[in-house]
């Protein structure tokens, strides 16, 4: 979600559309997210992949999808063991961490001039709040919030999903939106 925003935020020129699904964990600033990604990339430069899957898999924001798709969880979790360790704290390090907060953008999504599709589960917590701000603060958005869902809602409600996702598409090829 926050590649697609900021594609759409740095080059309007090559973009039609904005779909940001699940978009703006760690634009609260006060919810300890920079600490415990800090603490998550030392946990994977030490290698505890393992650990990681695990923490991920027993994060708030997850309980939908364990909920919901009992039968991907195994799956996800031998997904995330696939993982380089190092690879993702780097990525923790030079993506997540470094990101602005959404909550720092109103002015630059103003000028968003794409039509944005928001998506949202509302057990999605530190996503819930950033989403409604995109929604207020950008001239063509919609925002979808998934009922019951966490945070990897395209898994945990896919057809729901792909429904939003497609119907907002076909308006956007159609210039409705």
């Amino acid at each position: 979600g926050n590649v697609a925003l900021h594609l759409g935020l740095n080059h309007p020129d090559r973009t039609e559309a904005v779909i940001a699904a699940c978009t703006g964990s760690g634009s609260s600033g006060d919810d300890g997210f920079i600490e415990r990604f800090r603490e998550i990339a030392e946990m994977l430069d030490r290698g505890e992949l393992e650990r990681f899957a695990d923490a991920l898999m027993s994060a708030p924001s997850f309980a939908g999808f364990l909920r919901l798709r009992p039968d991907l969880v195994e799956l996800q979790r031998k997904q995330l063991l696939e993982n380089n360790a190092r690879g993702l704290a780097n990525t923790i390090r030079g993506v997540q961490m470094m990101r602005p907060s959404i909550m720092t953008l109103g002015e630059k999504l103003k000028k968003l001039s794409v039509p944005t599709l928001i998506l949202v589960g509302d057990e999605d917590i530190p996503c819930y709040e950033p989403a409604n701000f995109m929604r207020e603060h950008i001239p063509r958005s919609k925002l979808v919030v998934f009922p019951q869902t966490g945070h990897i809602l395209n898994l945990e409600r896919p057809a729901d999903f792909n429904r939003e996702v497609m119907e907002f598409l076909g308006a956007v090829e159609s210039g409705q939106i």
